[in-house]
């Protein structure tokens, strides 16, 4: 068996475009390869700025809920000044109750005296009255003469 070569100039013209197309493989693997590369870190600055805003996130998290925490705190004293109110209006209207009812004793106890005072006071007339009876008795009893410049006060 005899196995024939095609001719060298062929051979080397075959083996010249594999390298032409190696070389041109080659400078499109190099194009691929700085291409990715670009993408890679356009792609990884873009990771990076996602990771920041997460950590943002998470502080302003933290934050709002410490900020919560202390509006729980500050709701639930708030709650008990106004349960604290609430109890002092209910003092408050008692007492005021209270004091009304003893405002109405004492205005009653007042008209009271006032009645009796009236009527002492008719009683006091009554007996002035019938003194000036008597006097004016006495004085015609007697012819006893006033003149009338003394008798009035």
């Amino acid at each position: 068996m005899t196995v024939t070569l095609p001719a060298l100039d062929v051979r080397v013209r075959v083996l010249e475009t594999k390298y032409k197309q190696l070389i041109e493989n080659r400078r499109s693997y190099k194009d691929a390869i700085f291409k990715t590369k670009r993408r890679v870190k356009k792609t990884h600055r873009w990771v990076i700025g996602i990771e920041q805003e997460v950590w943002e996130l998470r502080e302003d998290f933290v934050s709002f809920r410490l900020d919560m925490s202390s509006f729980r705190q500050e709701m639930g004293a708030f709650q008990h000044e106004t349960r604290m109110f609430q109890h002092e209006m209910e003092t408050f209207q008692q007492e005021m109750g209270t004091f009304q009812q003893e405002v109405r004793d004492e205005f009653t106890v007042v008209k009271s005296d006032i009645s009796g005072l009236k009527q002492g006071m008719s009683g006091v007339e009554q007996d002035v009255s019938g003194l000036k009876r008597g006097v004016d008795a006495i004085i015609s009893h007697f012819g006893i003469t006033i003149p009338e410049d003394a008798a009035q006060p």
